[in-house]
């Protein structure tokens, strides 16, 4: 059965990312960038990506379960297809179309925005690679090993995310005992502490993203919003919230890019206004995100775009 919570909590982290990128785009093409804009990212900035790459972790336990074949063939048709794909989409946009950017996608995707499917490839290839190590022994590892990498080709980053993947798995192992440990009251209390003060030491300045000695931190916020979300009751919020986690891929993948073209516009109209822009910039990501979820669902032939068909999904419908 499908843990619609998942989705809601996917969905929120998803929001948080347009929110950020919104941001981003202020500060680019923005006259300056309002401290509350920048205060709100750097509180929640720690947690984002850590929450997506630890749900992604969730469900790898029951995807090493099958054949070879079938778990690279997913991850090949689902992940690697969109990334290069818009990995392609992004180089023309930017006109980097030269051999050298386009080799670099397999490496380094410095100049896009999808470096998160790209480390996805690498997690579920090592996941596999270690299939038969304790996967909290593995979390434990790469997490002693990001205080020690350098950030040339992201490796501080891609150590500190295989890290949270590998704790989503493991927790989704173990859920039963964790879980009754983690709902005690003084668990969440030292959960909320941890977290506030990472969140703390990011609006103060200091380097909080992707350092070990703020992890605690970001495992707190994880297991508030395990608590919370869940409590968030059925209505049209919550659906709305599983809907975008269902289809989260979809606007990770394409929000940034109609962000980009509205600041380009902005800039060329000279609506260079901070306060204007922003809620510009997150409504555009959004619709364009949304846009493209509804275009798949209407017309499934446009869902070639995010995902490599099935041999069966390729089989002409009979009218």
């Amino acid at each position: 059965m499908r843990e619609t919570w998942m989705d809601a909590l996917r969905g929120i982290a998803m929001l948080l990312v347009v929110l950020f990128h919104a941001g981003t785009g202020v500060a680019y093409f923005g006259d300056f960038y309002p401290r509350g804009i920048e205060v709100f990212n750097e509180i929640v900035e720690p947690y984002r990506m850590p929450t997506l790459m630890f749900l992604s972790g969730m469900l790898l336990y029951k995807s090493l379960n099958k054949r070879a074949t079938v778990y690279f063939s997913g991850k090949a048709r689902k992940i690697a297809w969109p990334y290069f794909l818009w990995s392609m989409v992004g180089l023309a946009l930017a006109g980097d179309l030269a051999a050298s950017y386009i080799l670099r996608i397999a490496y380094n995707p410095a100049e896009t925005h999808l470096w998160y499917l790209w480390f996805l490839l690498i997690f579920y290839t090592a996941a596999w690679v270690l299939r038969k190590v304790p996967s909290i022994a593995i979390a434990l590892v790469a997490l002693a090993a990001s205080q020690f990498l350098p950030e040339a080709f992201r490796l501080e980053k891609a150590a500190f995310l295989f890290a949270f993947f590998m704790l989503g798995s493991y927790y989704s192992q173990h859920r039963q005992h964790i879980n009754a440990w983690v709902n005690k009251p003084l668990t969440i209390t030292l959960a909320v502490v941890a977290a506030a003060l990472a969140s703390y030491a990011s609006v103060e300045g200091l380097k909080v993203v992707y350092e070990p000695l703020y992890a605690l931190g970001v495992v707190g916020m994880i297991a508030i919003a395990m608590n919370l979300v869940p409590r968030i009751r059925r209505g049209r919020t919550r659906s709305a919230l599983e809907f975008l986690g269902r289809n989260s891929i979809v606007l990770y993948i394409v929000h940034l890019f109609a962000i980009r073209a509205a600041g380009t516009v902005m800039a060329r109209v000279d609506l260079t206004n901070p306060y204007l822009q922003y809620p510009i910039f997150v409504a555009i990501g959004l619709v364009s995100g949304l846009a493209f979820i509804l275009l798949t669902i209407r017309w499934p032939r446009t869902g070639l775009l995010f995902a490599w068909p099935t041999k069966r999904e390729r089989i002409p419908t009979q009218e």
